[in-house]
């Protein structure tokens, strides 16, 4: 038998220490990638990309995202719905009062609906007992008319004064899906280029206060404040953005991020549930005095709804979209020894 040579023994044997580093590595995959044990064991690739290649697969998640959003859409009469509706018709006398809506006035600009917690006491002691406080979610109100170095007149793109064009009706406000389990909306008012106006007619165009035309318009500090994401109909949290960049880079793709939204969203609604119960216990409530409490997909009243997959995938693509251009700029600005070591491939050759 012929003796391997030296430098063969030398890459054909693997100490201890690497032995572990890489079972550590593969184990670190497996905890990180649910297709690991098939990639691992059969060597066959998935498709788990974060953006898909062709330009069908874009479009349908975003089609699929679109009619997810509109199939989630409260429907009159819900809970939720009457709750929004409460609000906007008590802004007119809060305007009257305050002259801007009175979370301005304490300096924030949530409107958060009351804690579980004293809702149940109350509902217990005053009103009749049932979960339809628990069911509601806190309202980011954005009106850009009343922010601090709002301008004196917003402008259309035509250069005309824009004006107040009321609130919206269909949807009221967007539903904003956030990492926290607990959702929120998202309520704005319109702008009209008035073409009805006598001195100087304007063009027609309608803007809502949400739109990038009218956020570029206010100071970048102010802007900044702005919480969300926007889709066609819905949005997305600033933070959910923040947290798939880590996690979509570490294997952590769109379809487990989507089963942790979804898994947080539940918790918050079982734990609304506990409470509810153990109020009722308390109070010596039972039967016919404690209403079921909602499931969660119960549109008329609980409204429980988590982005799928194919809407993360929409949000992701259409974030970088937005941004690209500064990715761009960024990397347009690397010097040549900068790109000479980057993974660029043939474009240094050109150079």
């Amino acid at each position: 038998m012929n003796a391997v040579p030296p430098s063969l023994a030398q890459h054909s044997t693997i100490t201890g220490e690497n032995y572990r580093r890489l079972i550590n590595e593969v184990e670190e995959v497996m905890d990180n990638d649910e297709y690991a044990d098939i990639r691992i064991e059969t060597g066959r690739e998935v498709d788990e990309s974060i953006s898909d290649d062709t330009d069908d697969s874009m479009e349908k998640n975003a089609r699929i995202a679109e009619q997810e959003t509109i199939a989630s859409e409260l429907p009159e009469r819900s809970v939720i719905h009457q709750h929004l509706v409460d609000y906007r018709n008590s802004l007119r006398k809060q305007l009257e009062q305050y002259g801007m809506p009175k979370c301005y006035k304490e300096r924030q600009f949530i409107v958060h609906p009351p804690h579980p917690v004293f809702a149940l006491h109350d509902a217990a002691s005053r009103t009749a007992f049932n979960p339809n406080t628990l069911c509601l979610r806190p309202i980011f109100v954005w009106l850009p008319e009343y922010l601090p170095g709002r301008p004196d007149r917003f402008k259309c793109r035509c250069g005309g004064n824009l004006t107040m064009n009321g609130y919206n009706d269909n949807p009221i406000a967007r539903q904003v899906h956030t990492s926290s389990g607990v959702d929120y909306f998202l309520f704005t008012n319109r702008y009209i280029c008035d073409a009805r106006r006598r001195n100087s007619p304007g063009c027609g165009t309608s803007y809502q206060g949400s739109d990038p035309h009218i956020l570029d318009q206010l100071p970048r500090w102010v802007q900044e404040a702005f919480p969300a994401y926007l889709t066609t109909r819905g949005a997305v949290d600033k933070l959910v953005i923040d947290q798939m960049k880590p996690c979509f880079a570490g294997r952590f793709g769109p379809e487990p991020f989507s089963k942790m939204l979804h898994e947080l969203q539940m918790l918050q609604h079982s734990r609304r549930e506990v409470m509810y119960l153990s109020a009722a216990a308390t109070f010596g409530l039972s039967g016919s005095q404690v209403p079921r409490f909602p499931s969660f997909d119960d549109q008329m009243s609980y409204a429980g709804h988590s982005p799928s997959v194919w809407y993360l995938k929409c949000i992701w693509t259409d974030y970088h979209a937005a941004v690209k251009i500064y990715h761009d700029r960024i990397q347009a600005s690397l010097s040549g020894y900068k790109l000479a070591g980057d993974h660029t491939f043939r474009v240094r050759i050109y150079i």
